[in-house]
């Protein structure tokens, strides 16, 4: 099985995040899929790659980003999270993962 996800922005994510981190890594390892497909925005997404670089059995991972990996931190990234966002992607990339850039121009900002 492949998952595909979409998280929510960290500003968006009431409560613990330890907590919603704990419940991502439970589904992971219930699911257990043979490989991620996502983004990497604060929040959700950066959940959901540390937990699936943390497993045991680690699924391939995919991470492919609407614009330049630049310009992607940049709108979608908190400053507070920019180090995570940065661990995750060169583990991915160490681990012999995919990080695709669509190199789209970003979008108007909300």
């Amino acid at each position: 099985m492949i998952l595909a996800y979409a998280g929510r922005r960290a500003q968006s994510l009431a409560g613990d995040l330890d907590r919603v981190a704990k419940r991502i890594r439970r589904l992971l390892a219930a699911l257990q899929p043979s490989a991620t497909v996502g983004a990497a925005a604060d929040g959700a997404d950066v959940l959901v790659l540390e937990a699936a670089l943390a497993s045991a059995n680690a699924p391939a991972i995919r991470v492919v980003l609407p614009t330049s990996r630049e310009t992607f931190a940049q709108d979608s990234v908190e400053p507070a999270w920019r180090d995570r966002f940065e661990a995750v992607l060169e583990e991915v990339a160490r681990r012999s993962g995919t990080i695709r850039t669509l190199d789209r121009d970003p979008g108007p900002a909300d």
